[in-house]
């Protein structure tokens, strides 16, 4: 849900939530909640990438694993709507790491069964 519009509306136990460390991060819900149009899948059918261009310039990208084993996925920038030679740092936003630079393309990561890898590309203007 966090590269679509949708409200974000939990609806738990107030007690169970104080304490989740399960919660979608303040990054997560800020993609959530940016004022741009929601996400789209970059291949039309295909539910693997989505990609959400966000009010600051960056380009929120969900790697989803529907599979039942491991899956490496990437995606060129191309696919993303940015050209071929454009550079950009990597946060993956469920790990909250900083994971360098990447030029043309979203370097594939390794995504567990039925998970998704969150992470936001930022532009870097030489």
């Amino acid at each position: 849900w966090n590269l679509t519009t949708a409200a974000y509306q939990p609806s738990h136990n107030v007690l169970v939530l104080i304490s989740a460390a399960w919660l979608p991060t303040t990054e997560i819900i800020a993609i959530n909640q940016d004022v741009t149009p929601q996400g789209f899948p970059t291949v039309p059918g295909d539910s693997t990438v989505w990609a959400r261009k966000l009010s600051d310039g960056s380009i929120a990208v969900a790697l989803y694993n529907e599979q039942d084993t491991a899956r490496s996925i990437g995606s060129s920038f191309a696919a993303l709507g940015w050209s071929g030679s454009a550079k950009a740092t990597v946060r993956d936003l469920w790990a909250h790491t900083d994971n360098g630079t990447a030029t043309g393309a979203l370097k594939n990561v390794t995504v567990r069964p039925h998970a998704t890898v969150v992470v936001r590309l930022s532009p870097v203007h030489e």
